[in-house]
């Protein structure tokens, strides 16, 4: 099984975090040996992630 982590962002006014990156790691005998970012927002659909995050804490909001 292959994991990508997905990154979401905010800006510094924003209150919401927005879809920014999807990451594909490469695996070599058991260890973690690269990544490969992809900037495109547009792929979180085919993972049926969502385009924005809310805030984990009030005080994030």
């Amino acid at each position: 099984m292959t994991w990508a982590p997905a990154a979401y962002a905010r800006g510094p006014d924003e209150h919401v975090h927005r879809a920014f990156a999807i990451g594909v790691p490469r695996i070599e005998d058991g260890l973690f040996v690269e990544l490969t970012a992809f900037h495109d927002p547009g792929l979180f659909a085919a993972f049926a992630l969502p385009a924005t995050s809310p805030p984990r804490t009030p005080a994030e909001a």
